[in-house]
């Protein structure tokens, strides 16, 4: 995220900026890996403003999409991913969003969030265990910060 935090001409490869370069530099190959598409990226990447040339990329790639069959699902790297609704990446997601907000939380006060989401949209709620395991994680992560470490330990962001 250097290009876009720092404006710093770095090498950020992701799903639009391959679409882009597998659709102007490999329009007929299939399997093409992303050692072949990073040296271009790298050499196109402009030296004033990396930041404007990277969100284009994303704008482009986005478009695309919109028009073509997906040029990325040409690459070596496709890969689709599971459902975001209901999945685990979700529940993550909503956690990294209540810590954020309340800056520090308790376990249960993240099971009890957790359980009213899911519940609004229909879902069951989450095991604690399930809790447990993603809180884990993000604090393996770095996302944020294990304060306490009683039976209801606390979460902070910062």
């Amino acid at each position: 995220m250097l290009a876009f935090a720092y404006q710093k001409p770095v090498l950020y490869l992701e799903t639009n900026v391959r679409t882009v370069f597998l659709h102007e530099f490999f329009p007929h190959e299939e399997e093409v890996s992303d050692r072949r598409i990073e040296p271009l990226v790298e050499q196109t990447c402009s030296k004033e403003d990396p930041r404007g040339w990277y969100y284009a990329l994303l704008d482009y790639g986005a478009y695309l999409k919109s028009v073509l069959p997906n040029p990325s699902r040409r690459s070596r790297h496709h890969v689709i991913q599971s459902k975001f609704e209901g999945s685990r990446r979700q529940k993550r997601a909503e956690i990294v969003r209540l810590v954020l907000a309340q800056r520090e939380v308790s376990f249960s006060e993240v099971v009890q969030a957790l359980t009213e989401f899911e519940v609004k949209q229909k879902r069951a709620e989450p095991d604690a265990q399930l809790v447990r395991s993603i809180l884990d994680d993000l604090v393996k992560e770095g996302f944020f910060k294990q304060v306490s470490f009683d039976e209801n330990p606390r979460y902070s962001a910062g």
